[in-house]
């Protein structure tokens, strides 16, 4: 009777040291899968910080870099194509690819002073004509420019990744290629191409006034200043005045767009860093992301 006993009582103690042995795995597979969702999870956060870190130092390097590439006078044209206005950069960081895009935003026509100038047109149709019809098609959102303070473009129209009213994301630098919203609503003569900068005076003096101030102010021999090619034509004081409240000859805003490429899945497709106001040099920084 004893022998069977102790017979029971060591099958009972395997049993209680079986169950020990399972109740001590299943909470060390249960630690191990808490450690391995804690390390995803840290790992995605290191990697979070990183990519915002990443993209604020480029953004800041970027500003920098526009600023000083537009914030001085320009000479004379420097390529047989015209003033250099914006300049295309492609970027690996950490084995992720941007493509930079620095931008002069005072070379460009203002949209709210086109609309100033040429109160019989929408604003649709202004962009759809500075823009030579590129976003014909896909400007299907109302597009307002009395709405106050513009800020950005999405106050303008209606922007979206990949959507089928309004314009996308991916369509920001062709529609800005030409016009802007932001700056003083000036445009620098030095930085502008001449089809730009006739479409802008054409609003205030006729065609042939345009072609010839234009003509006189880019083939003088020495240079001549605007003031001076502006004081030589022969208009009236009032469309002289208006034509110096739009023109200029210096910059005051430039723009960084910093573009994704090959990670959709992490931070803003586009990012753009516009630094403009009095001076170039002595202004703050607004930050726009999609």
């Amino acid at each position: 009777m004893s022998a069977i006993k102790k017979h029971n009582r060591r099958g009972l103690a395997l049993l209680m040291v079986v169950a020990c042995i399972l109740v001590i795995t299943v909470a060390l597979v249960k630690i191990s899968r808490e450690s391995l969702l804690i390390a995803i999870e840290t790992a995605d956060a290191v990697d979070s910080v990183t990519l915002r870190w990443e993209q604020a130092s480029l953004q800041l390097a970027a500003t920098r870099c526009a600023t000083e590439a537009f914030g001085g006078q320009v000479a004379a044209f420097p390529t047989p194509m015209g003033p250099i206005r914006s300049y295309e950069l492609d970027v690996t960081l950490n084995n992720r690819a941007y493509r930079l895009l620095l931008a002069d935003e005072s070379a460009k026509l203002h949209l709210q002073t086109l609309a100033r100038l040429d109160e019989g047109t929408s604003a649709a149709s202004l962009l759809t004509t500075v823009t030579a019809g590129k976003l014909r098609g896909r400007l299907d959102s109302p597009v307002n420019v009395d709405s106050g303070t513009i800020r950005g473009w999405g106050d303008v129209v209606s922007i979206g990744s990949g959507q089928s009213r309004g314009v996308r994301v991916e369509d920001l630098p062709v529609l800005t290629t030409d016009v802007t919203v932001w700056g003083d609503g000036k445009i620098n003569v030095d930085r502008t191409p001449d089809p730009l900068l006739f479409e802008m005076s054409r609003l205030i003096l006729p065609d042939s006034e345009s072609r010839e101030w234009i003509e006189n102010y880019r083939s003088a021999i020495p240079r001549k200043s605007l003031t001076t090619v502006l004081d030589e034509l022969t208009i009236e004081e009032e469309e002289r005045r208006k034509l110096r409240r739009v023109l200029t000859s210096q910059s005051s805003c430039v723009s960084a767009w910093i573009i994704r490429r090959g990670f959709p899945d992490a931070g803003h497709s586009v990012s753009i860093s516009v630094r403009g106001g009095a001076s170039l040099w002595e202004t703050k920084t607004t930050y726009f992301d999609w």
